[in-house]
């Protein structure tokens, strides 16, 4: 991994898309921050850059039909904002570079 954050062992989803994230909130959207995450068959432990790197080829591969849904954010904002929100969580007060790399 090229930063600090994306080589910190971490215990890893392994299949970390939007079909396995749940609401915990009746209504509540992604954005509210109240998710659950199942499927947890291909968990491990690694670096943290395994279940980014992950992330961010979902957000490219998204079949077309879901990335025009309206009110959607482009597939590059939602990736951001996931990678941003990721180093957070990691209290790792990231930078645009940090997010970048």
């Amino acid at each position: 991994p090229l930063s600090k954050a994306g080589g910190r062992l971490v215990t890893c989803h392994g299949d970390l898309h939007a079909g396995n994230f749940v609401s915990l909130a009746e209504g509540a959207a992604m954005e509210d921050g109240k998710l659950l995450f199942i499927d947890l068959e291909f968990a491990h432990v690694s670096n943290a850059a395994s279940d980014l790197g992950y992330v961010c080829f979902h957000y490219e591969d998204m079949p077309d039909k879901d990335k025009d849904l309206e009110g959607r954010e482009p597939p590059e904002a939602m990736r951001r904002a996931f990678l941003e929100s990721y180093l957070e969580v990691m209290e790792e007060n990231p930078t645009k570079e940090d997010v970048d790399t």
